[in-house]
């Protein structure tokens, strides 16, 4: 086990990247193992990856990527990856492409089975090429296929957890805006009170002033009117 590289992951789940390797490799025989059949079937894995370009295209969720699979550099890195997958089992260009090829298919609409199936396509050729080169040599060849179930098993895995990793980030990151929205609309509602408020107390203040203007020239009015009746008083006494 020691001898594998870190992977970049941090964790797989809720597991530590040692725990995760150690679910696949538990007897320390799947790197020498996995070298053997690179050993044995590597002449192959140009002509592999150009097998399961076509069948990817061939498919209606292939179809989905065309973009991304119709091209020559497709089955080239095929070929890269599955050298990474034999000659450095578990380790990091591994890892990194099993993730990054999960995320781009579903993001081009490819359903999870669909994406396992053309895991399981490639896996099958790989089985096919050992048994071409290994005939009759049943023992050796179940020993071999058992590094590829091995394998293929933790690239489920290992997808399966990274895209849930990344749904649940999403829905995290959603919330967070979410809530972030709310906050803001909750300090807009307050701000447009605040304001309405001070309008009010502002109109308040204006009617106020207004209604002490108007019983000023009230108390003007009243005080001329007794003016003007106690004068009427005073000259009716002096006719009389």
């Amino acid at each position: 086990m020691s001898a594998m590289h870190d992977l970049e992951l941090p964790r797989v789940g809720s597991r530590s990247i040692e725990a995760w390797r150690e679910n696949y490799d538990w007897d320390d025989s799947l790197i020498g193992t996995c070298a053997e059949i690179a050993d044995l079937v590597e002449d192959q894995f140009e002509a592999i990856a150009e097998r399961c370009k076509r069948h990817v295209l061939a498919t209606a969720a292939g179809q989905r990527m065309r973009v991304q699979v119709d091209r020559e550099e497709y089955a080239r890195e095929g070929a890269a990856f599955l050298r990474d997958r034999y000659r450095d089992p578990l380790g990091p260009a591994w890892s990194r492409t099993i993730c990054d090829y999960a995320l781009t298919a579903i993001g081009y609409g490819v359903p999870p089975s669909a994406l396992f199936g053309q895991f399981a396509f490639a896996h099958s050729q790989i089985l096919a090429a050992l048994l071409d080169r290994l005939g009759d040599d049943a023992a050796r060849f179940a020993r071999l296929s058992d590094a590829v179930q091995r394998i293929a098993l933790a690239e489920f895995d290992l997808a399966t957890e990274h895209l849930r990793a990344q749904d649940a980030a999403l829905v995290r990151a959603e919330r967070t805006a979410r809530s972030a929205q709310f906050r803001a609309s909750i300090s807009e509602s307050i701000e447009g009170t605040t304001m309405l408020g001070n309008r009010i107390r502002v109109q308040a203040h204006g009617a106020s002033s207004a209604a002490r203007g108007m019983l000023g020239k009230t108390s003007e009015v009243a005080a001329a009117a007794e003016q003007s009746a106690v004068a009427m008083r005073e000259a009716a006494m002096t006719a009389a």
